[in-house]
């Protein structure tokens, strides 16, 4: 197979334009909410909710063939999931007046794999209102083989695309994991809407990622032509999955506002934080945790008096040193030395104020560390 992927990458390219937007493939299912306060959840598939290994030809051969049951759902994830669809305890009650949180998929995985990956999601009891994936047959008829790993511009159009849907001051919420480049193409995505890079910077930052010149100006002429500012769409939580394997490293003020986590109740915490899961439903995502997927009783307490005391004032704090009272007396265990970690802030929190200038130079030092790592670990 290395042979093959080696006789096709030196075939020439097809000549003529190259239109990025032949590469998203989306489906909605059902109705799009729009409107002023929407909150739409966008997450990754591959490594953020499903463990799948890509990084050699078998692993991804292996992809192609898996059944759905054979697919591993990362601890957690599907509970999360679930959580912030519909609240706890996951089921729609009549007259509630609960309506489902649109929660949208994009994963970089070619939408031949949409039929496999829709049925494990529903074994896990997920329903969506979108999903995207990559049509990368695009990139072998227009025989544009580096473009087979280069997602940066896919998904970055994916998701703008969804933005623009969604109408007039509606928040996001992304979750992605450190694999690839999601931290980099979510920022991009937030830094673009709030309009701290403008037409021609974001231009530049898609560059930097190594997007070809013509195909970021195809970006940036669909979208800000459609006054993408103008919509006035937060992006009010960036959450990244640190994989074990993978070289995991915070630059300020580049990623300052990003919340990097271990394990999912630790995303869950910081979704609580934000206000996307109810806090009254906090005792029984604890619960959940500790007896489903065996987070420890030290670590539950202790990274909910984190969580708690490094959250500000309000009903996620109250109701979270509630539950932590209700475990100390039931278990007459105190957790010592909590230390309050980086509760969710507003992802861009580092950049607001910088001149456009410097935070393209923020982002081509990240960007190029991140590929100095990548060439470390493949050169081992």
């Amino acid at each position: 197979m290395a042979h093959v992927f080696s006789w096709l990458s030196k075939l020439r390219k097809i000549p003529g334009p190259y239109d990025p937007f032949r590469l998203v493939n989306t489906r909605t299912n059902g109705a799009f909410p729009t409107g002023e306060g929407v909150q739409h959840v966008v997450s990754d598939i591959d490594k953020t909710y499903l463990e799948t290994e890509f990084e050699s030809l078998l692993g991804m051969a292996k992809i192609a063939f898996e059944k759905a049951v054979d697919k591993v759902t990362v601890s957690g994830a599907r509970d999360i999931m679930r959580s912030v669809r519909w609240g706890l305890p996951y089921v729609y009650q009549s007259g509630s007046g609960q309506d489902p949180r649109p929660l949208h998929f994009v994963s970089s995985t070619p939408h031949q794999l949409r039929r496999v990956l829709e049925e494990k999601l529903m074994m896990d009891g997920l329903d969506w209102t979108s999903d995207t994936f990559k049509n990368q047959a695009y990139n072998l008829r227009m025989r544009r083989m580096d473009q087979l790993k280069q997602h940066v511009a896919y998904k970055s159009a994916a998701i703008l695309g969804l933005v623009t849907q969604a109408g007039v001051r509606a928040r996001f919420y992304l979750l992605g994991d450190n694999a690839e480049q999601d931290t980099y193409i979510y920022l991009g995505v937030a830094l673009a809407c709030s309009g701290l890079l403008s037409r021609d910077g974001y231009s530049q930052y898609l560059q930097i990622a190594g997007v070809d010149a013509d195909v970021a100006q195809d970006l940036v002429n669909r979208f800000f032509t459609t006054g993408l500012s103008d919509l006035g769409v937060s992006f009010d939580g960036i959450l990244i999955r640190k994989i074990v394997g993978y070289q995991h490293f915070e630059e300020k003020p580049f990623t300052s506002g990003v919340t990097f986590f271990d394990g999912y109740f630790e995303a869950g915490l910081a979704l609580f934080a934000l206000g996307v899961i109810p806090p009254a439903n906090i005792w029984q995502f604890t619960r959940s945790f500790h007896n489903s997927h065996r987070v420890r009783t030290r670590d539950v307490m202790t990274l909910l008096e984190a969580y708690a005391m490094g959250a500000s004032e309000g009903a996620f704090r109250d109701e979270a040193l509630a539950v932590l009272e209700r475990w100390r007396a039931a278990l007459r265990f105190r957790p010592e030395g909590a230390v309050a970690p980086k509760v969710v802030v507003n992802p861009l929190v580092g950049l607001r104020g910088l001149p456009e200038d410097r935070i393209l130079d923020h982002a081509k030092h990240w960007i190029h560390r991140l590929l100095d790592t990548k060439t470390q670990r493949k050169s081992k």
